[in-house]
């Protein structure tokens, strides 16, 4: 099974302050209520180069006998491990996960963890996150336009809910939790552009992934990946999140990095809005619905696929065939309906086919891997 875990926001309490001369820091300020601040990011070098490493937040507040010092390491571990979070990680994966994690600090001049402590870090944000691959002509566009037709108010309390970048991401917003549903190969491409409006953050060290991806979709097409995120941000929601899902404390690295945590979460959400889908509306040939599939046909060229459309929907609304070869041949003459009666209607409607799938991929909880959709 898959460990489906992409950003972690791991914390420690020091014991003493962590000192400008002994960490390089882009940002170290102190603010009106004596907190003061040090944060360490990739720096220029790292984002050029491709090179993946992880946010450092040093945090020193004042109390009534002293003083607390908090380190914050916010990192993705798939990005961390492969370099790109295609790949997902499995359960036997801990300790590689944290030889690297130990090995990446050390380069950052965070150097005093060994792998028992950085286990035993507590958990203060969490993804949960896995990638659903189609080969079979399933737009990614189609599962989003699929699952925005769910009411979701039924079962979150949403406080806002975003259809965005053409039907590309769908992104709900509740008291407790995002979710996020979005096509991975597209908000790639944005973060090629501008990270400002992608759903993902750090895409700097995965541009090759896109190239490998594109490489695949042109030698295997169809291909599109889907990307499901449950996010977790702060200690109360991940407590509350677990509580009501019968997951037991304590929120430590070792106690989250595990198949049956992450498989709770993701089919809980899942099941939750593929529950409240309109699946009759997903039958229904709409134009929309008709283009979608004869789309998901690649043997065509754009005005065989609209010539397809426009027969589609004719032959939808009316029973006429005969009425409608007399206008043919008024118009254009004898022989044109000669010319387009081969005309192909659409494929078998696949949307709420699709939906099925990635939910059974998510239950499934198998890696998804680049390996294994290999052109070489």
């Amino acid at each position: 099974m898959v460990i489906v875990i992409d950003t972690i926001k791991l914390v420690t309490k020091l014991n003493n302050r962590l000192r400008q001369s002994e960490v390089r820091f882009d940002l170290f300020r102190e603010n009106e209520r004596g907190v003061i601040t040090g944060v360490i990011n990739p720096t220029a070098t790292d984002r050029k180069l491709g090179v993946y490493k992880p946010r450092i937040t040093y945090t020193e507040r004042p109390r009534p006998h002293g003083r607390d010092y908090e380190l914050a390491i916010e990192l993705s571990l798939p990005k961390l491990v492969y370099g790109n979070n295609f790949n997902e990680l499995s359960e036997a994966d801990f300790d590689q996960v944290l030889f690297m994690l130990r090995k990446v600090l050390r380069e950052m001049q965070i150097g005093f963890y060994f792998s028992p402590q950085l286990a035993n870090l507590e958990v203060r944000k969490i993804d949960f996150c896995k990638n659903v691959v189609f080969t079979d002509g399933t737009l990614a566009s189609a599962i989003i336009a699929g699952l925005n037709t769910a009411d979701i108010s039924k079962v979150y309390d949403v406080q806002n809910t975003d259809f965005q970048n053409g039907g590309k991401v769908l992104h709900i917003h509740t008291n407790s939790l995002d979710i996020a549903i979005y096509d991975k190969i597209t908000d790639l491409q944005r973060s090629k552009i501008s990270e400002k409006r992608t759903q993902e953050k750090d895409g700097y060290c995965q541009l090759n992934l896109l190239d490998e991806l594109e490489k695949i979709r042109k030698a295997k097409h169809p291909f599109a990946v889907v990307r499901f995120e449950v996010r977790l941000n702060g200690k109360q929601k991940i407590q509350k999140e677990f509580k009501k899902l019968g997951i037991e404390e304590p929120l430590t690295f070792k106690d989250v990095f595990t198949d049956e945590v992450a498989k709770r979460v993701l089919t809980h959400h899942w099941e939750n809005i593929f529950s409240k889908v309109q699946k009759a509306h997903l039958l229904q040939d709409t134009p929309i619905s008709l283009l979608r599939d004869i789309l998901s046909e690649t043997t065509q060229r754009p005005q065989e696929a609209l010539a397809r459309l426009g027969y589609a929907y004719l032959s939808a609304h009316t029973n006429d065939a005969r009425h409608i070869r007399t206008l043919f041949d008024e118009a254009i003459g004898r022989q044109a309906w000669y010319r387009i009666r081969n005309i192909r209607l659409p494929p078998q409607r696949r949307q709420l086919k699709s939906l099925i799938f990635m939910g059974n991929t998510i239950k499934e909880m198998k890696a998804t891997k680049l390996e294994d959709y290999d052109i070489s």
